[in-house]
């Protein structure tokens, strides 16, 4: 009949009102934070306990009305309507450490797939609770019995008080609040303290009520996840939940979208840098720019236009005979962008131009146009240096222009396109200069870098224009110093102080250019994971698996924690009493029979172990297998311990063929070091043959450091004190899945 009668409930048993006040005496959150209920019904216990320990609320329920009425709650309390969430929690998406109390009261029934639901929602909304959170479990008390359970509350809380309901209200479902705050990782779980707490089942007696606290037994910590970093919604959202989002934060609220709509508020026109040509005419008109523009002639003709571009697909057949008198037929469909202008007479007519007959119409109306151009939008520079002329006289004067009577210093347009480059960054971060291969666009980029009177410059070039990078800044600017950098040691010196007795200007002599490969900029070193292993740390016995075995996980890690804190014990002392106790049913064996002297050192050998003390590591209380083992980076389980069971590696790039890139350099390399040390310590000199062998071409070729990628570390390190970077090739960095993509960089001003 209990179990009819929790079908017919759907599971769903609300938290009695006094309960809930008893419970509030045990927490307080001097920190405010976020309380989560996973099965909110009607939001009642949510709503009391959020308000009174000042948390802010967050439930789901899966049942339509009690959602309804839940939600309902929460706004009258002055929650968001979204913070409930009418779904099941296996669809919740929400931040891993998102809250610092967790409300459990699951629904009480068993499932032949998932088995108790108790303890299923248990184990997956841990995950949701952050290190030092309490948890407040509201279960029947017989899950005390229930050995997965306890074993998950002794690996992952501490802490750990269990009360049975008041009289009042404990006969009706004879139900339980267990406090617990979670452990910032699980330990092993205690086999003998999970058979006590199956002792705690047994009834009324067994626990006592909840009392009424007049000091709080647990302090909620300050909130982990913060501000935007935190997220709250479902895995599946509704259509009218989407569109009022949308309506209220969505693309349509956004200024960028509502300048499209109101001219008004459209941001500032287009400032080309140089003047615009004729070349730039297609361009103009694809963009939208000469719009609605009146076009008049000196013969008082007069026209208004509008530009467009749209794609057209071309299809073409070919066909090719076949050596067996076939006929194979090629499709082709190619892609064109097409630009062309609509033009409105005085006499009404439409006329559309494009292809040919746009180019007669551009050559037709270039003056209007070009005059409308130039005044809608003014250049930037206009071929004047822009007062750069003097500095960029000065430049490259000892190195004579081929085919120029031996003349020196920069070509015209060189001095041109340096000005231009130094008037934008006057106003902007950054400029791109656009050149066919010959034209010098490195000689550019040094004597932009002389205009900025730049102290520290970076390069950032492909591998084979190091050197041509270090020349042109060289005969480009007088007195400029220059350095590869390669390691870390090289950017340390590269930001080391420097003298301020001399002014930054070009020729002083006090700049520094250093040019660095984009694949040493982007090269570093991985991590692996670091354990010993003796063995599986899960086997089938048999055809039926682990249903041969008769033992529990908990006793068989009793039994080993025993081996390894007893260390070797006599056959008549602690051994024999553990032997007895096996053959008694304690701790048996393989089948039912006690385990050997062997077998228990075997056992301690077992899946996978810290190389640093030893101990086989533990997940929940079972041994951790090697796919867990490389699921994440882990510390040791033993509390003493703690040691990362992660290395860091060299990483090597898989495509290479070449010795120093040879698997094993950096364990070799490694192995070398401790010889040294050790030879060291001790006061005397390696050995001849072991000199040999370390310094030999099969070893020697093989050394080699794990590298720290130096993009990374020159950010970190020049933060403040680099005035500008040059990347060469900048395109080769547009595309954010291309290999070179992942170097961070930025210019301080």
């Amino acid at each position: 009949m209990t179990r009819l009668a929790n079908i017919e409930k759907a599971g769903y048993f609300p938290l009695p009102p006094s309960v809930t006040d008893l419970i509030v005496s045990h927490v307080t959150a001097p920190h405010g934070g976020r309380m989560l209920d996973p099965c909110a019904g009607e939001g009642t216990a949510l709503v009391t306990l959020a308000q009174q320990l000042g948390l802010e609320p967050f439930g789901v329920e899966l049942h339509d009305e009690r959602a309804e009425t839940a939600r309902q709650k929460m706004t009258d309390a002055g929650s968001k309507p979204q913070s409930l969430l009418h779904d099941s929690y296996l669809n919740l998406v929400t931040s891993r450490g998102g809250y610092n109390l967790l409300y459990l009261n699951p629904p009480y029934d068993h499932d032949e797939a998932d088995g108790r639901l108790e303890h299923q929602w248990l184990v997956r909304c841990r995950p949701w609770l952050q290190a030092g959170g309490v948890l407040a479990w509201v279960v029947p008390q017989h899950m005390l019995r229930f050995r997965a359970a306890t074993q998950h509350l002794l690996s992952w809380y501490e802490r750990v008080q269990v009360y049975r309901f008041p009289d009042e209200s404990y006969d009706q479902f004879r139900q339980i609040v267990l406090f617990g705050a979670l452990r910032r990782r699980a330990v092993v779980a205690d086999g003998e303290m999970a058979a006590q707490w199956a002792l705690l089942a047994q009834g009324r007696e067994a626990l006592p009520p909840l009392p009424l606290l007049a000091e709080p037994a647990y302090v909620l910590p300050p909130l982990a996840v913060k501000g935007e970093a935190f997220k709250f919604r479902a895995q599946f959202i509704e259509p009218a939940e989407a569109l009022a989002e949308a309506r209220a934060v969505g693309a349509s609220r956004k200024g960028a979208w509502q300048e499209h709509l109101d001219a008004t508020r459209a941001g500032a026109e287009l400032w080309p840098l140089m003047p615009l040509k004729i070349g730039h005419m297609h361009s103009i008109i694809a963009a939208g720019h000469l719009n609605n523009q009146v076009l008049r002639d000196e013969t008082g003709e007069r026209l208004l236009i509008k530009g467009r571009s749209y794609k057209v697909t071309q299809a073409q057949a070919y066909s090719e005979p076949l050596p067996d008198g076939r006929t194979r037929v090629t499709h082709l469909e190619t892609e064109s962008v097409v630009t062309g202008i609509t033009s409105l007479g005085r006499d009404g007519e439409a006329r559309s131009y494009k292809g040919g007959a746009l180019e007669q119409f551009l050559q037709r109306w270039i003056g209007p146009l070009t005059g409308i151009v130039a005044q809608a939008y003014p250049p930037v520079y206009t071929f004047d240096l822009n007062g750069y002329g003097g500095l960029l006289n000065r430049l490259s004067k000892e190195r004579a222009i081929p085919g120029m009577g031996g003349q020196t210093g920069l070509l015209p347009a060189q001095k041109h396109a340096a000005a231009a480059a130094l008037t934008r960054l006057e106003r902007e971060r950054e400029v791109i200069i656009v050149g066919e291969m010959g034209v010098g666009k490195t000689t550019v980029g040094a004597a932009v870098a002389a205009g900025r009177s730049a102290r520290r410059t970076i390069v950032l070039c492909p591998p084979h224009l190091v050197d041509k990078w270090q020349r042109e800044f060289k005969a480009v600017w007088p007195g400029v110093r220059t350095m590869h950098l390669q390691t870390i040691s090289d950017v340390d010196q590269f930001f080391a102080p420097q003298p301020d007795t001399a002014p930054r200007s070009a020729g002083s002599g006090q700049a520094l250019v250093g040019v660095l490969k984009q694949t040493t900029a982007r090269s570093a070193s991985g991590w692996e994971h670091a354990y010993e292993y003796g063995g599986p740390a899960s086997h089938s016995y048999g055809s039926k698996g682990y249903g041969e075995i008769q033992r529990r996980w908990g006793s068989s890690v009793a039994l080993a924690r025993d081996v390894a804190d007893g260390g070797e014990r006599d056959a008549e002392g602690d051994a024999g009493r553990d032997a007895a106790r096996d053959g008694a049913g304690g701790a048996p064996g393989f089948c039912g029979r006690p385990f050997t002297a062997r077998q228990r050192a075997a056992l301690r050998q077992r899946g996978v172990r810290c190389p640093a003390c030893g101990e086989t590591q533990f997940l929940s209380g079972r041994p951790l297998s090697v796919v867990e083992m490389k699921g994440a980076t882990r510390q040791c389980s033993n509390e003493a311990c703690r040691s990362p069971l992660y290395q860091f590696t060299r990483r090597r790039s898989g495509a290479s063929t070449t010795r120093a890139q040879a698997r094993g350099s950096f364990k070799l390399y490694a192995q070398r070091e401790r010889e040294i040390r050790r030879y060291t310590e001790q006061g005397q000199p390696a050995p001849l043959h072991m000199r040999q062998h370390w310094y030999g071409s099969m070893v020697r070729d093989t050394f080699g450091y794990g590298k720290v990628p130096l993009s990374s570390y020159i950010k970190k390190r020049g933060k403040g004190k680099l005035d500008l970077v040059i990347v060469d090739e900048v395109h080769m960095y547009a595309y954010s899945g291309s290999c070179q993509s992942p170097i961070p960089f930025h210019a301080d001003h």
